[in-house]
């Protein structure tokens, strides 16, 4: 039954209280993520990591952001039911004007310590992973635009 005053109290809301919309969602909103374009066709801007902390990874251009992802193995069986469990779009600083993202590349050393380099215009980014209790990749340095 409304209460006094027309309204109708929502989750312990009284009738003077504004409304929440969020309380009226049916699912928890969650932290908004980039949803990358298609991959760039040049076969320079996707590369390949086959093991870095255990898992194999790809690394590919998608217009101007970066798409890191873990890959499951085709070869284990374990990994192919597990599915992905990390992606990562990075947006590099923008230049002088829009330019895709034309080379990536993850650093040969073996063991890999994860480390990545993306070309996009006339700059070099080299991007590594965060230590310690943080998830995710971050800019180690840039070349300097010449």
């Amino acid at each position: 039954m409304p209460e006094a005053g027309g309204g109708t109290a929502i989750r312990g809301r009284g009738a003077d209280e504004p409304e929440d919309i969020i309380d009226l969602l049916p699912l928890e909103l969650v932290r908004s993520q980039l949803i990358p374009p298609a991959p760039n066709r040049r076969e320079s801007a996707i590369d390949w990591l086959p093991e870095f902390g255990g898992a194999s990874w790809i690394a590919y251009g998608a217009s101007s952001l970066l798409v890191i992802s873990h890959l499951p193995s085709p070869l284990s069986d374990h990994e192919r039911q597990l599915g992905p469990f990390f992606r990562q779009v990075i947006e590099p600083p923008p230049g002088g004007e829009h330019a895709d993202l034309s080379a990536v590349s993850w650093c040969p050393a073996i063991p890999s310590e994860g480390e990545i380099a993306a070309a996009l215009g006339n700059s070099i980014f080299m991007y590594l992973p965060v230590p310690g209790g943080e998830s995710g990749i971050r800019e180690s340095f840039r070349f300097p635009d010449y």
